[in-house]
């Protein structure tokens, strides 16, 4: 893709497919480090930026993996851009990397879920990223990095099943109030109370202040 002069490559990778196998071998990349080599490698010669995409991770935890940060690695050591990660369903620190040559790469573990039928409250916290690339003479940064929490909020359950049917939107955490808060259909299990004030504070432990909507 190509904007403002500036041409941008994505590659996309996953730990695996839940034993469901592709009907080509183009369909789906799974983690390889001699592919992923050769794919960013190529990716560099015919654009500025390489932005990843990774599905990795344990699902549910905060934590990062020794799989993440190992292939995270090899991206900051080839020279990947940024890399924005999934599947975990919970948010995950978002830190800079540096490459073998020097070079810092910005890396999302997981941005949790933007919207989640969830029956964990963990699992309706998610977030948005933004940041701008810069490319002069020196070569191309990454920054003005904002991670913006959000909430995915329902109101009901369907009688007798396990699933959300009713006022489905998505809230910035800033603006999730306490009243909207007991209205969230996860409020229905005697062990869930939705609290803004719970979602902020694992914010506030799992990312870093210099990437949070509210850092100066």
């Amino acid at each position: 893709m190509e904007k403002n002069g500036v041409t941008f490559s994505f590659l996309a990778y996953t730990y695996g497919t839940n034993g469901l196998l592709p009907d080509t071998d183009w369909r789906v990349a799974y983690f390889d480090e001699e592919k992923i080599r050769q794919d960013v490698a190529r990716a560099k010669e015919i654009s500025d930026v390489v932005i990843v995409s990774a599905h990795w991770g344990d699902e549910d935890t905060p934590v990062v993996n020794d799989f993440q940060k190992s292939y995270a690695q090899l991206f900051a050591d080839l020279e990947v851009d940024v890399v924005i990660g999934t599947h975990p369903h919970h948010i995950q620190p978002i830190e800079w990397l540096t490459g073998e040559n020097g070079n810092e790469m910005l890396v999302v573990y997981s941005l949790g879920n933007f919207l989640a039928n969830a029956l964990a409250d963990i699992n309706t916290l998610g977030g948005m990223i933004t940041f701008d690339f810069v490319v002069d003479e020196e070569g191309t940064s990454v920054e003005n990095i904002k991670f913006k929490p959000t909430i995915s909020h329902f109101t009901e359950y369907k009688t007798g099943m396990e699933i959300p049917t009713k006022d489905f939107k998505i809230y910035m955490l800033d603006e999730y109030t306490d009243e909207l808060a007991s209205e969230h259909g996860l409020n229905r299990f005697d062990d869930i109370e939705i609290k803004p004030e719970h979602y902020q504070k694992l914010v506030d432990d799992i990312i870093a202040p210099e990437f949070l909507e509210t850092a100066p």
